[in-house]
């Protein structure tokens, strides 16, 4: 049953509606994910003892995953089900953070990671392919801003429920959290079809390769694809480091306010939640201020956020006064949450459906492999250096991204007087 991509376990196949699942879906991602990472931070490095260097490694084990398995598991949706993809996405998603948090050590920390990446390639550009054919591109275009929003929502109510059971034991709420993606998982199976999906014909793995091929064709015949492929090298190598060396820099360079303890946990918690609030305001005023089917309001935003995401990426590696340093780390998670309902509704502009997975995955694995390579390039430095330069660093190498914006800037403009006139 779980094969078919029309039916559900739900007697007669009764499914819930598309967008309203869909939303479900992104608040429930956003929570469980929250509950898992409220103190993640804070559990490996203080639990788990991770260094700088042991920090990056573990990212690199999410990302060389995912950079491995995304347009395997991209064709995957395109040929056979998104649905199914779904599923598996979310039920080794489970196992991945049952690992991760089972044993405080670099070892499962690192396993679970991999295997986390791994799970994430099933549903990265699955379930937004699936939306797409359910509701159309551009209903779905009108849906990822307000779907950012619920995620964001979900990530937010997460936190207080995260933070209380960190109280506890720092591994418990991550372990808590792969246990509802166990459960997720199986529900979906419920409540979850697909109509406006069409299976391919299966033929063995030439299917497969064609498939991929179609999707990286349609990626090199637009020069708007392969501008947001190359940017999203860029940023991949610059995110790692913030993502994985910011509870660092927090917490051993600039310090919270408070001391060890259970103040620590309260202070990443309310820092996740000002990060979260931040990013809904910001997601809800640049849907309001651009339109998914005029690609030119959405270049604009994404070039201003990205030199806003460069200043805040520079002046919080160099800020040495925790307001300053909270401030700035806090616009990093703001701008990026808001640019992300933006780039997927550029991404989506008049794809082929055949293989609109497989292209959503191969920008989910052009950021895997900016993540891959800039990465452990940042661990070094931090572990030779400092934490500070690596930081610093990281928000440089998106400089080379404002040109290649600008660029694609300057394309809609021409497109948009040319079908004026």
């Amino acid at each position: 049953m779980l094969a078919d991509s029309r039916a559900t376990l739900l007697p007669g196949g009764r499914p819930l509606p598309a967008r309203p699942l869909y939303l479900m879906l992104k608040g429930l991602l956003g929570f469980f994910t929250m509950l898992a990472f409220a103190t993640y931070g804070l559990y490996v490095v203080r639990d788990a003892n991770l260094t700088a260097l042991e920090l990056i490694l573990v990212g690199t084990a999410l990302e060389v995953s995912a950079f491995i398995f995304e347009v395997p598991t991209g064709v995957v949706a395109d040929v056979y089900s998104r649905r199914l993809s779904v599923i598996l996405s979310l039920l080794f998603n489970a196992v991945a953070f049952v690992v991760m948090g089972a044993v405080a050590s670099f070892t499962f920390v690192f396993l679970g990671s991999f295997i986390w990446g791994f799970s994430f390639t099933f549903r990265s550009g699955a379930l937004e392919a699936w939306l797409a054919d359910e509701i159309g591109e551009d209903e779905a275009g009108r849906t990822y801003g307000p779907a950012q929003q619920v995620m964001l929502l979900g990530q937010l109510l997460g936190i207080p429920f995260g933070v209380a059971i960190a109280t506890i034991d720092l591994q418990l709420p991550i372990v808590v959290s792969g246990c509802l993606f166990g459960v997720l998982g199986i529900a979906v199976a419920f409540v979850m079809s697909e109509r406006g999906f069409t299976r391919g014909e299966v033929t063995g793995w030439g299917t497969v390769g064609r498939t991929a091929a179609a999707g990286i064709r349609e990626v090199r015949g637009r020069p708007a694809l392969m501008a947001i492929m190359a940017i999203a090298v860029i940023g991949g190598a610059s995110s790692e480091s913030l993502d994985r060396l910011n509870p660092l820099l927090l917490v051993e360079e600039v310090g919270l306010p408070g001391g060890a303890g259970a103040d620590e946990a309260l202070w990443f918690g309310f820092m996740q939640a000002g990060g979260l609030l931040g990013a809904i305001g910001l997601t809800n005023l640049s849907g309001r201020f651009t339109d998914p089917t005029r690609p030119r309001t959405l270049v604009t935003a994404l070039l201003v956020f990205e030199a806003v995401l460069i200043l805040a990426m520079v002046a919080f590696g160099t800020a040495t006064v925790f307001v300053v340093a909270l401030t700035a780390y806090l616009m990093t998670g703001w701008v990026r949450a808001a640019a992300e309902p933006l780039t997927l509704a550029w991404i989506n502009r008049g794809l082929d459906p055949r293989s609109r997975a497989t292209v959503l995955s191969l920008h989910g694995q052009s950021d895997a492999l900016g993540q891959g390579v800039g990465g452990p390039v940042l661990g070094v430095v931090a572990t030779f250096s400092t934490v500070r330069v690596a930081l610093v660093s990281a928000g440089l190498l998106l400089l080379p991204a404002l040109p290649i914006f600008a660029s694609q800037l300057r394309g809609e403009e021409e497109r948009a007087s040319e079908a004026a006139d």
